[in-house]
């Protein structure tokens, strides 16, 4: 190892890094949901530190800060109830209140609403007529809730990148009538990266409480979505199972972001017009319900 390297070693402060990572996650930022007060606080905070360890700024004018558009949205309530057929098939209703974040998470950009609705499931949840697929094909989505899985009927093909990004899935689903996305994920999680769209409540709910609907038509979801990946046709269907989504969120439109960049100047005379770029992403989910 060379002298200028091994000093550069010499100089990583476990702890140090252990005190960044606790003060990045701390109450003070709020969860850094980009667009919101406390990503801002943290975005100037990360500044600061590049101004400390002798960065230069990016921009003469905007200093280390680079803002860009980004709105945002902050779900203050949600609550997700499905109302299962009874064992003839006949109504009343059984009532299988969901856990949050167990059984089912809503995504973090959903609008606010209190809908009870039909479901049907839609496989992928992808309509691409110009890759002769489409999921839709043959269920009517208009006033209910989509179930399906995220992916692809052919992870191979990356053809089908576009259709599998959550902004297109969304939109296709709005654009056809439905009232929200319910994904079915191995383990519910915190996501906010998409767009809020008026009216449309997406979510996720676990594969339990999935086999809990699916039970109707003799299915599981290893068995659906195997069934998918082999076949890579679509099966959507109607169930007689519904569900009532209810969200309070509160919408940013004129949110904004910023990246946070400096430079260190090379020495070297050939090499000092050229750049190495590193980065990494100091935003988070927020702080939401």
């Amino acid at each position: 190892m060379s002298e200028s390297a091994r000093r550069a070693y010499d100089s990583i402060r476990p702890m140090e890094v252990y005190d960044l990572c606790k003060k990045i996650s701390s109450d003070e930022f709020a969860g850094r949901l980009t667009g919101d007060a406390g990503y801002t606080v943290a975005a100037n905070w990360a500044a600061s530190k590049f101004k400390e360890w002798g960065l230069k700024p990016i921009d003469k004018e905007t200093g280390y800060l680079q803002p860009y558009p980004s709105p945002y949205t902050i779900v203050d309530e949600a609550e997700m109830t499905l109302l299962l057929p009874g064992a003839d098939g006949a109504h009343p209703d059984k009532e299988l209140v969901l856990k949050k974040p167990g059984d089912f998470m809503p995504l973090l950009f959903a609008a606010s609403g209190d809908t009870t609705a039909d479901l049907v499931f839609g496989g992928w949840g992808i309509s691409a007529p110009a890759l002769g697929y489409d999921d839709y094909a043959g269920i009517e989505p208009a006033g209910k809730f989509v179930l399906c899985f995220r992916g692809t009927p052919d992870a191979a093909d990356t053809a089908y990148e576009y259709y599998d990004q959550h902004r297109t899935r969304m939109r296709v689903a709005r654009e056809k009538g439905a009232l929200g996305i319910i994904y079915i994920y191995d383990k519910p999680n915190a996501h906010p990266n998409g767009d809020w769209i008026d009216g449309f409540m997406p979510a996720m709910i676990s594969e339990p409480i999935a086999d809990s609907l699916l039970a109707e038509v003799g299915l599981t979801c290893a068995a659906l979505r195997k069934e998918l990946e082999v076949c890579k046709k679509p099966r959507s269907f109607a169930l007689s199972s519904r569900a009532r989504c209810r969200v309070v969120s509160r919408h940013f439109p004129d949110g904004a972001g910023y990246n946070v960049a400096g430079f260190v100047e090379g020495s070297d005379p050939k090499l000092k017009s050229e750049c190495v770029v590193i980065g990494a992403h100091y935003d988070h989910c927020g702080s939401h319900m």
